[in-house]
């Protein structure tokens, strides 16, 4: 609806003239305060030492460690899209895949073909969790995928 206003939009909004009701520029100030610091929290989570490119590093080092698996870093994404090489892991259902990982090491992701990759050979995993939980997950990854057959 273009009728509603924003919080930005009503930190600009004047009084009326004549009106001097309970609050209305400390209502002004306090969404304007909220909203800077939204926006300066927001700027800081990408960068250097921020929380989500800290979770992102993390997943995609650990994930390249692996063997046989490779994946891209990504530039503003909060998940990863690795691959399976096909030739250390000849997953032919790569829902099975994901279910197998599910049930065994109580992981989820969502298999490649979700999202209508072509081949079976990626899944995606999302990088908001900890590093911590990150790194627990991935461990367990690299277990499962130690010893998985199709």
């Amino acid at each position: 609806m273009t009728d509603l206003l924003s919080g930005s939009d009503l930190a600009r909004v004047e009084p009326p003239p004549g009106v001097t009701g309970f609050g209305f520029t400390e209502v002004r100030y306090l969404l304007a305060r909220h909203n800077s610091r939204r926006r300066e929290n927001r700027s800081r989570w990408g960068l250097a030492g921020g929380r989500l490119r800290e979770q992102r590093d993390a997943a995609w080092s650990m994930l390249n460690d692996i063997p046989g698996v490779s994946a891209v870093k990504p530039k503003g994404a909060l998940y990863v899209f690795p691959k399976l090489d096909p030739a250390v892991y000849p997953i032919v259902d790569d829902e099975k895949f994901a279910l197998d990982l599910l049930l065994d090491q109580k992981l989820f992701i969502v298999h490649g073909t979700g999202f209508n990759w072509p081949k079976p050979d990626h899944f995606r995993i999302v990088t908001l969790p900890r590093v911590e939980d990150l790194r627990e997950a991935i461990t367990r990854l690299a277990t499962f995928l130690e010893t998985y057959t199709q």
